[in-house]
Protein backbone atom coordinates (compact mmCIF):
# COMPACT_ATOMS: atom_id res chain seq x y z
CA UNK A 1 0.00 0.00 0.00
CA UNK A 2 1.47 3.18 -0.48
CA UNK A 3 2.22 5.49 2.23
CA UNK A 4 -1.36 7.69 2.80
CA UNK A 5 -3.97 5.58 4.31
CA UNK A 6 -7.90 6.79 4.92
CA UNK A 7 -10.03 4.85 7.15
CA UNK A 8 -13.88 4.61 6.86
CA UNK A 9 -16.87 2.13 7.85
CA UNK A 10 -19.68 1.68 5.66
CA UNK A 11 -23.22 -0.42 6.45
CA UNK A 12 -25.74 -1.27 4.09
CA UNK A 13 -29.40 -0.93 4.36
CA UNK A 14 -29.97 -4.72 3.18
CA UNK A 15 -27.44 -6.93 5.28
CA UNK A 16 -27.71 -9.39 2.97
CA UNK A 17 -25.93 -7.19 0.04
CA UNK A 18 -22.62 -6.59 2.68
CA UNK A 19 -20.94 -9.60 1.13
CA UNK A 20 -21.12 -8.73 -2.47
CA UNK A 21 -20.08 -4.86 -1.55
CA UNK A 22 -17.49 -6.99 0.24
CA UNK A 23 -16.01 -8.72 -2.66
CA UNK A 24 -16.54 -5.14 -4.99
CA UNK A 25 -14.34 -3.45 -2.34
CA UNK A 26 -12.29 -6.17 -2.06
CA UNK A 27 -11.45 -5.68 -5.95
CA UNK A 28 -10.03 -1.97 -5.24
CA UNK A 29 -6.35 -1.58 -5.74
CA UNK A 30 -4.79 -0.78 -1.85
CA UNK A 31 -7.89 -2.13 -0.19
CA UNK A 32 -7.81 -3.39 2.70
CA UNK A 33 -11.53 -4.52 3.60
CA UNK A 34 -12.58 -6.35 7.73
CA UNK A 35 -16.01 -6.92 8.34
CA UNK A 36 -17.22 -6.70 11.75
CA UNK A 37 -19.71 -6.64 13.88
CA UNK A 38 -20.94 -2.78 14.66
CA UNK A 39 -21.78 -0.88 17.79
CA UNK A 40 -25.11 -1.23 18.73
CA UNK A 41 -27.21 1.78 19.46
CA UNK A 42 -28.51 3.28 23.03
CA UNK A 43 -31.45 0.66 23.94
CA UNK A 44 -30.27 -1.86 21.10
CA UNK A 45 -29.06 -5.55 21.40
CA UNK A 46 -27.02 -6.28 18.85
CA UNK A 47 -26.16 -4.56 15.68
CA UNK A 48 -25.53 -5.07 11.77
CA UNK A 49 -22.25 -6.35 10.51
CA UNK A 50 -19.97 -3.31 9.46
CA UNK A 51 -17.23 -2.37 6.99
CA UNK A 52 -14.20 -1.39 8.04
CA UNK A 53 -12.21 -0.13 4.88
CA UNK A 54 -8.45 1.47 4.50
CA UNK A 55 -7.45 2.75 1.25
CA UNK A 56 -4.50 4.47 -0.02
CA UNK A 57 -4.75 7.78 -2.03
CA UNK A 58 -4.52 5.74 -5.50
CA UNK A 59 -7.35 3.53 -4.32
CA UNK A 60 -9.59 6.44 -3.47
CA UNK A 61 -10.16 7.68 -7.64
CA UNK A 62 -11.08 3.89 -8.03
CA UNK A 63 -13.54 3.96 -4.91
CA UNK A 64 -15.19 6.84 -6.01
CA UNK A 65 -16.55 4.56 -8.98
CA UNK A 66 -16.93 1.43 -7.19
CA UNK A 67 -19.60 2.51 -4.85
CA UNK A 68 -21.77 4.50 -7.43
CA UNK A 69 -21.83 1.35 -9.62
CA UNK A 70 -22.19 -1.41 -6.74
CA UNK A 71 -25.63 0.78 -6.09
CA UNK A 72 -26.52 0.69 -10.21
CA UNK A 73 -25.86 -2.76 -10.51
CA UNK A 74 -28.26 -3.56 -7.45
CA UNK A 75 -32.20 -3.20 -6.51
CA UNK A 76 -33.52 0.60 -6.49
CA UNK A 77 -33.51 1.12 -2.53
CA UNK A 78 -30.72 -0.21 -1.28
CA UNK A 79 -28.48 2.47 0.29
CA UNK A 80 -25.12 2.62 1.37
CA UNK A 81 -23.90 4.25 4.95
CA UNK A 82 -20.56 5.65 5.33
CA UNK A 83 -18.93 7.29 8.18
CA UNK A 84 -15.86 8.99 7.94
CA UNK A 85 -13.89 10.72 10.99
CA UNK A 86 -17.53 10.96 12.74
CA UNK A 87 -19.40 12.54 9.72
CA UNK A 88 -21.84 10.63 7.69
CA UNK A 89 -22.94 9.87 4.41
CA UNK A 90 -26.18 8.66 3.14
CA UNK A 91 -25.11 6.57 -0.56
CA UNK A 92 -28.17 6.13 -2.70
CA UNK A 93 -28.41 5.50 -6.60
CA UNK A 94 -30.36 8.79 -7.21
CA UNK A 95 -26.95 10.60 -5.56
CA UNK A 96 -24.22 8.43 -5.75
CA UNK A 97 -21.83 10.31 -7.53
CA UNK A 98 -22.33 13.28 -5.33
CA UNK A 99 -22.11 11.72 -1.89
CA UNK A 100 -19.57 9.71 -2.93
CA UNK A 101 -17.47 12.53 -4.21
CA UNK A 102 -18.55 14.55 -0.94
CA UNK A 103 -17.24 11.66 1.14
CA UNK A 104 -13.69 10.77 -0.45
CA UNK A 105 -13.43 14.75 -0.61
CA UNK A 106 -14.06 14.57 3.24
CA UNK A 107 -10.94 11.91 3.40
CA UNK A 108 -8.87 14.02 1.65
CA UNK A 109 -9.69 16.88 3.36
CA UNK A 110 -8.94 14.69 6.77
CA UNK A 111 -5.87 13.94 6.09
CA UNK A 112 -3.81 10.56 6.31
CA UNK A 113 -5.61 8.68 8.69
CA UNK A 114 -9.08 10.41 8.37
CA UNK A 115 -11.74 8.41 10.05
CA UNK A 116 -9.44 5.94 11.83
Amino acid sequence: MDGLQYRFTLSVSEQDQLGSLERWLAGVDTAIVRRHSGEPGTGELGALDVLSVMVGSGGLVALSKVLPEFLRARRAGIRIEAEVAGEKFSIEVTNADAETRRMVERLLGGGPGAGA
